[in-house]
């Protein structure tokens, strides 16, 4: 497969919604900047260490909550860090196509398909 060193499976979509994080035996609440079917950008100055499982709970609009557990991957002294979904159910899973599909506006800077 030739894909670029950055190149994403799904689009992230820029939102701005709360999220709550309990991570490491802790609960923060941060701040979505995009999302995608894979993962999400959470804006917070707390530094989650990578390697470290998460559990996700947001509001996507009138879609209801969704749950998820995700892997730190990335993370960035007061910017926030990206998170992988490692483990969503089946219906959240749906809800946030569907919440993707009616948000059009896309975090990347060349659109991808």
């Amino acid at each position: 497969m030739d894909a670029a060193p950055n190149a994403r499976s799904t689009p992230r979509h820029r939102v701005r919604f709360p999220v709550t994080c309990e991570a490491a035996g802790n609960t923060f609440e941060m701040q979505a900047a995009n999302i995608s079917r894979g993962g999400i950008m959470l804006l917070s100055a707390q530094v989650l260490p990578v390697g470290t499982m998460a559990r996700l709970v947001f509001d996507l609009e009138s879609r209801g909550q969704i749950e998820v557990r995700g892997m730190i991957r990335h993370s960035v002294v007061e910017k926030g860090c990206g998170v992988e979904f490692v483990e969503i159910q089946a219906a959240d899973q749906q809800r946030l196509a569907e919440y993707l599909a009616t948000n059009p506006e896309s975090a990347n800077a060349a659109g991808t398909s």
